[in-house]
């Protein structure tokens, strides 16, 4: 209670999730209209290390 956690999934090539990346933050300083830029910018990360891990086809 009173915590927000927000997380998207990091791929191999094969396609296979194999880690996430998330952030947590008190409910607080949640803000529901940022939750658009905080998830985009979680996947831009994901999608990057999903990228160097040999996956390209990042389906977010």
């Amino acid at each position: 209670e009173g915590l927000r956690c927000i997380g998207v999934p990091v791929f191999d090539r094969f396609g296979v999730v194999i880690a996430g990346l998330s952030i947590s933050f008190p409910t607080l300083r949640f803000s529901e209209e940022r939750l658009h830029e905080y998830v985009e910018m979680l996947h831009t990360a994901a999608r990057k290390i999903s990228e160097q891990m040999g996956y390209n086809d990042y389906p977010f």
